[in-house]
């Protein structure tokens, strides 16, 4: 493979290798040899990477280009972290899921707040928890536009202006709009 001139950037510095990729060490070598084709070295904070060396010199052949004679010290190391850093992220999952599911099943909200409540901690024997209450404008609003759909005899285009006559705003300022 022919390497390709790179803009002007000679590293790629990373924190440490398990941020570099989370999928198992074939997929971290192939963004690497990527960064390798347009000339631009991976580094990591950590020292970890290490430069790769030619175990056969000789001055009248270019011995570089034979897989073989090119030597990683730290290809080890590398695939032992990338490696680590794909189950570290399957732990996660294992940790985090079963949780947000357990409390949900508690009624208790996970992430960012549905459109028209809002995220509001409740006190529980342990610890504060995460409940949805509604919005106090905004549920004016989409209440209104719920009961007019009801009524079957108005189109998405009449509901928006009805909303909009009534002055509506959504948290970011917008006014109610339709695609229909």
């Amino acid at each position: 493979m022919q390497k390709v001139e790179s803009e002007n950037i000679d590293y790629f510095i990373i924190f440490d290798i398990d941020r570099f990729s989370r999928e198992w060490y074939g997929a971290y070598t192939e963004l690497k040899n990527k960064l390798a084709y347009h000339w631009t070295e991976l580094k990591d904070s950590k020292n970890v990477i290490w430069d790769t060396s030619l175990v056969f010199e000789n001055e009248h052949l270019d011995m570089s280009k034979y897989a073989w004679n090119v030597e990683n010290p730290s290809e080890y190391a590398e695939a032992m972290i990338s490696t680590q850093a794909k189950m570290e992220w399957k732990k996660i999952l294992q940790r985090t899921i079963p949780a947000e599911i357990k409390y949900l099943q508690e009624w208790y909200h996970c992430g960012q707040a549905n459109y028209w409540y809002k995220n509001s901690k409740t006190k529980t024997p342990f610890w504060k928890r995460t409940i949805q209450i509604e919005e106090a404008t905004e549920s004016i609003f989409i209440k209104k536009a719920y009961e007019l759909k009801a009524k079957w005899c108005y189109t998405n285009t009449e509901i928006a202006n009805v909303l909009n006559t009534m002055w509506y705003k959504s948290r970011n300022g917008k006014k109610w709009m339709t695609g229909s």
